[in-house]
């Protein structure tokens, strides 16, 4: 009986979930089939700026896609790209932006994503969750040269807002436009909520008063006895 109020806290510590309504998708950008023209599925892109093909490689255009690991993926076999440049037609410099609306897990702490190093000095950027600004953090270096940034939500749990991000090529090398920025593992990373504490202590409380009480009901140890010489 005891093990199986034991193993009924921990399965509840584990099944406490936040409600959820509309739920963000595609975050790691691994939900494209292999097939057909929709790259990022649950994102809506800058009209008339998505790259229709896998692994696209515009020159100097502005355009949103998707790459493999043919030509780079920061994890999993794929990593949504926004490039900054100008309009198909030529000049002047075009923004190019990924978002989606949805709501935000009750128990979410902070919201992480990775990518490339930003070209601060050729590139404006909007990295957004509703009016928080996700670049404002200091960022993690982490293996392969990529960024990590981490930025608390604050009252954002539980709220509906709009993820953005966007860039905007505003100088340029002598080598022309574009700027590649990748992006990957976009996550919620949840916090715990006061019930599931609760259940912790209340766990941890039990297993304590279960072993008091096993000790109690050990025999005393048995003097050790030697053989007549």
């Amino acid at each position: 009986m005891n093990r199986i109020v034991t193993s009924g806290l921990l399965v509840s510590l584990f099944l406490v979930s936040p409600t959820y309504g509309t739920l963000f998708m595609n975050m790691d950008f691994e939900s494209y089939t292999g097939s057909g023209s929709d790259l990022l599925p649950g994102w809506s892109v800058t009209p008339n700026y998505e790259a229709s093909t896998l692994d696209a490689q515009p020159l100097t255009m502005s355009l949103v896609g998707l790459h493999s690991t043919n030509v780079l993926a920061i994890a999993g076999n794929y990593s949504a790209f926004l490039h900054a440049g100008v309009t198909g037609g030529g000049y002047p410099y075009v923004e190019v932006a990924m978002w989606q609306t949805a709501d935000i897990p009750t128990n979410a702490g902070y919201v992480e994503f990775v990518t490339t190093p930003l070209w601060t000095n050729y590139v404006s950027y909007s990295f957004t969750l509703g009016s928080t600004n996700l670049l404002a953090s200091q960022p993690e270096s982490i293996a392969g040269g990529f960024l990590k940034y981490t930025t608390p939500l604050g009252s954002l749990a539980g709220q509906t807002a709009t993820l953005r991000f966007s860039v905007l090529e505003t100088n340029e090398t002598a080598s022309g436009p574009g700027y590649y920025q990748w992006l990957d593992s976009v996550q919620f990373i949840s916090i715990p909520e006061p019930s599931s504490i609760a259940l912790v202590f209340v766990g941890l409380g039990f297993l304590g008063m279960k072993a008091i009480k096993k000790k109690r009901n050990s025999p005393p140890p048995q003097p050790e006895t030697k053989p007549p010489s």
